[in-house]
This record gives structure tokens, sequence and C-alpha cells, in this order.
């Protein structure tokens, strides 16, 4: 049974974030979703536990299962929802590993989180609820309508989500979907709201940044940059992991000459083996990586 600490009270929840800043931004933009829906954040036998899980790894995915068992031993009478991308790549696994989750929800769909876990605190009886979206469905970029919450110096901004390299060995295309770029006029007004608020960096992030605007035309990266750029506040704009083929002339050209981006690129090889870069599905060899650093 699920019940409040009082019925005059908010419901109150935690988040467990597991895995990339691409989770981190999300865990914060949940959390943004329930406090404007009513919800109050608390540590202590909150009456939601939601873990926000990790699948890129298997040590990841028994880590993600293990902190959902942990949060259900701690307080047996909290609700747990399990969602991120274990939920979504593994649902079956699931219902036979986790009896504990009361609410599974994947990579989207999560701006119904608040809906539905009052309508489960509610109905105390209800039925598990598992549901898993089809992402080659997913046509646009999920907005959550609030602003993410961020108790760290930098705050994370997501800018796209999904891929489309289908890399042999990687299941993150999977979990995330096919691209599906922001509107950047969002992007832009969530980098205002930080800059006001005296954050002095933003992180820029997303599943494989480097494709942003591939599906909304007459934007990409580097002209995202730009206007983030010419805002009118003192920060820094740090790019999150980009794959090399992303790092394109354009994007070198506005980070040269701006004074807010910083110079520092985090850049994935896989391996220095052009047999198994091919092997693996990458799209570039050791000398295309090589070319891309010596610019």
């Amino acid at each position: 049974m699920h019940k409040n600490n009082s019925q005059n009270n908010k419901p109150t929840f935690d988040i467990i974030t597991l895995g990339c800043p691409l989770n981190q931004y999300e865990s914060a933009a949940i959390e943004g979703l329930l406090l404007k829906n009513g919800f109050k954040r608390s540590q202590n036998k909150s009456d939601v536990v939601i873990i926000n899980s990790c699948a890129v790894t298997q040590a990841a995915a028994r880590r993600s299962r293990k902190e959902a068992r942990q949060a259900k031993k701690k307080n047996p009478n909290t609700l747990l929802v399990l969602t991120g991308c274990y939920s979504q790549l593994y649902p079956d696994d699931i219902k036979k590993l986790l009896p504990e989750a009361d609410i599974v929800v994947g990579t989207a769909g999560r701006s119904e989180l608040p809906k539905i876990i009052l309508k489960k605190l509610e109905e105390k009886d209800a039925p598990k609820h598992i549901k898993i979206q089809e992402l080659h469905k997913a046509e646009k970029f999920e907005e959550f309508d609030a602003v993410p919450k961020f108790y760290r110096h930098r705050p994370i901004i997501k800018i796209q989500e999904g891929c489309n390299q289908f890399c042999s060995f990687c299941a993150v295309i999977f979990a995330r979907g096919k691209p599906r770029s922001r509107n950047p006029l969002k992007i832009i007004e969530e980098a205002e709201t930080y800059a006001a608020l005296g954050y002095r960096e933003i992180i820029i992030t997303g599943t494989n940044i480097g494709l942003y605007g591939m599906d909304l035309g007459n934007i990409n990266l580097p002209k995202l940059l730009n206007k983030i750029d010419s805002l009118n506040y003192p920060f820094r704009i740090r790019l999150s992991s980009i794959e090399p083929m992303g790092v394109t002339e354009e994007l070198l050209e506005v980070m040269a000459h701006s004074h807010r981006i910083c110079h520092y690129l985090y850049m994935p090889l896989q391996s220095g083996s052009n047999r198994i870069l091919k092997l693996m599905g990458r799209n570039y060899t050791v000398e295309d990586y090589g070319k891309i650093v010596e610019k």
C-alpha cells in the first residue's frame, strides 16, 4: 500500500539517477515537473522513489536493478517508479526480475509521470503501470514543460534525442530512438533562464549532439551555439560528448571565434584499429579521427 504521510501534505518523492549527463538532465526535468505539479522533494521515506536507470553496459543494468531493490527494501511502502534506458530496453526482464516496480516508463512519455504517479497513489489497489512507447513512432522531441531543477553549479541543457548510426555494439539507438531535435527557441529560453539565475557554465548534451537540427532544417549545432553565445550574460558553454564526424569545419570555426564556448571536445575513439572500428560499424577510421584532432 502506498500511503501519503498526511492527506494535507504534498506527496513526497526522491530521484536516484544512474548514467550519463542526458539522464542527469532528464532527472532534473522530472523533478521540475513534479514540483510544478504539487510534489515535494524528500530523501526521508518519500512516498515515491524514481530510479532513472541506465543500461549502457550489463553492469549498469545490474546496478539499476540493485538500486530499485534497495529503495523498496529501505521503504516497503514507497511507490517505486523505474524509468530510463533499462526500462526502455528490458521491460520483460523487469516484469520477471523486478516485481518491486510499481510503475515502469521508458525514455518516452515521461512528461505524463505526475499524472501517472498521482493516479497510482490514489488508486492503491490498481495494477502495476508498465508502458513502454515504441520509439520508431516518435517524431518530435518531448518537452517536459518545466524548468529542470539543478543543485550543481553547472546546469545541463538537452538539445536533442536519438541517433541514426546503428553501431554494431550499441544499444543506445534502441533505448533512445531516431534523432529528434529540440526547438531552438526552447533551448535558448532555458539557457537564458540559467544564465539569469547566475550560473556561470552551461553544458550542452544529447544522445548525439552532432545530429542536432537534421530533422528541423535551417539550423544545426554551430548555428545553435551562435544563438546561445549571443545571450548577454557572463557564462561559458561546454559541449558534452560529440561523435568525431559531428566535429565539422563550421563547428570549429564557431568555437574558435567564441570567448564563451570552451575550447575542448570530448570525442570517443572506441578503438585504435581500423579493422575493429569497421566491425563496430563506426563511420570513421583512425586516420579520420587524427585529422579532426589536428584541426
